[in-house]
């Protein structure tokens, strides 16, 4: 994916997005999380950017941070595995596009990917 449309798609998200490295350095942020950080003195915002961003949360004294640094960590040392969706969740195959209702008077239903 060339740098300019990842960055186009990082900064599409509403939702704050930071990529760390296996060192913890924050190597990747969209535009809501760099909004954040400008504006906000939070313990999930790195006062000191010469340190890498993990150690920036794993020295928080909030309990909280330091869960998510644990975790992280975890993470990146191939300890932990990703979440794992809900059961209960639906799947991309699950997933049915249109409508069925009778309210709505034009209905379409694509195949699942």
């Amino acid at each position: 994916m060339p740098p300019w449309l990842m960055h186009a798609v990082l900064d599409a998200l509403p939702e704050r997005v930071a990529v760390i490295d296996e060192s913890g350095r924050i190597v990747e942020s969209n535009a809501s999380w760099r909004a954040f950080a400008e504006n906000h003195d939070h313990p999930l915002v790195p006062a000191d950017t010469s340190r890498p961003y993990l150690d920036t949360l794993t020295r928080s004294t909030n309990g909280q941070v330091t869960g998510i640094a644990s975790r992280l960590r975890s993470l990146l040392d191939g300890k932990g595995e990703p979440t794992k969706p809900s059961p209960t969740a639906p799947t991309r195959r699950d997933r049915s596009f249109g409508s069925t209702s009778p309210s709505c008077p034009t209905t379409a239903t694509a195949t699942p990917f």
